[in-house]
């Protein structure tokens, strides 16, 4: 999923510095055109070329990332002729503490190992019980068919096994059990540890990559009806062409802030969800 989450990133990413390049070419050749007649100064031009060597270098890079996340999304899903994929959603995720605990607490990794403690403790207790003595009761009855109180022979038995001395063989087992109990109560607690920050982190990350989305997607809106006014504004000489490049600099910019959130969203609340080691019970398939 990271590799599908990747490549989706950096075609859109790609996607919108393509658009914004198609729109800035033009424009800048206006602001030279304005600038060699003199009517404004090389100041204008300079400051204009900026922006657009910004986004010529921009578009070098997404094509470059585009590349590299399609081979390893190729390489990865085996598959050939994929030039674009869908995006997908996040898993919804917002636990509190002790929730984030019952998630660490369902890892295939962490259960495996507390099912390995506990039957190495079943060992040891089955050890601890064979080093006390075995006491054994037992009684039979022989009688004829017939007659009962003239030929009948009863007995009964009480057997005690215990083995005095084994060279301390038992008690090295279970030493040895006991060793590797504590052994495993070590990693057991290391694994945990380390899964419950990860599950901290990847569950705050979520929270402020959403939080940056909503907040990108109330700026992208503003910024598309600063630079839709701009356009207008053209005409009656109120903007001017610089400001309407700046404009679609800006509001690229914006979109590539907000594909990158969306993109972060999603890597987190699937990697937050690969935790419990069923992704894929996660996930809504239609």
């Amino acid at each position: 999923f990271e590799a599908l989450i990747e490549f989706n990133k950096a075609t859109e990413i790609n996607r919108i510095f393509e658009e914004g390049m198609l729109l800035a070419e033009p424009l800048l050749g206006q602001i030279k055109n304005i600038s060699l007649s003199g009517i404004a100064d090389k100041s204008s031009l300079l400051e204009a070329q900026e922006k657009y060597t910004r986004l010529e270098i921009g578009l070098e890079k997404s094509r470059s990332a585009v590349a590299i996340s399609k081979t390893n999304f190729l390489n990865l899903f085996q598959v050939e002729g994929v030039d674009f994929v869908e995006k997908i959603d996040p898993i919804q995720v917002n636990f509190q503490p002790d929730e984030i605990a019952k998630v660490v607490r369902s890892n295939y990794q962490l259960r495996r190992q507390l099912h390995f403690k506990n039957a190495i403790m079943l060992d040891k207790k089955a050890l601890q019980v064979g080093d006390s003595p075995t006491i054994s009761f037992s009684t039979s009855l022989v009688a004829p068919a017939k007659d009962f109180s003239q030929d009948s022979v009863a007995s009964a038995g009480l057997a005690v096994d215990y083995i005095f001395n084994d060279g301390g063989s038992r008690n090295a087992q279970i030493g040895a059990l006991r060793a590797e109990i504590e052994a495993m109560n070590r990693i057991t607690y290391d694994i945990e540890s380390k899964l419950t920050a990860r599950a901290i982190t990847l569950n705050q990350e979520y929270t402020t990559a959403k939080k940056t989305q909503f907040s990108l997607e109330d700026v992208l809106a503003l910024s598309e009806e600063l630079r839709d006014t701009s356009k207008a504004q053209l005409i009656s000489g109120r903007s001017s062409v610089q400001e309407i490049l700046s404009a679609e600099v800006k509001l690229a910019e914006i979109k590539i802030e907000l594909i990158t959130a969306e993109a972060l969203a999603t890597l987190a609340s699937y990697r937050f969800n690969a935790i419990t080691g069923e992704l894929l019970d996660s996930i809504k398939w239609d």
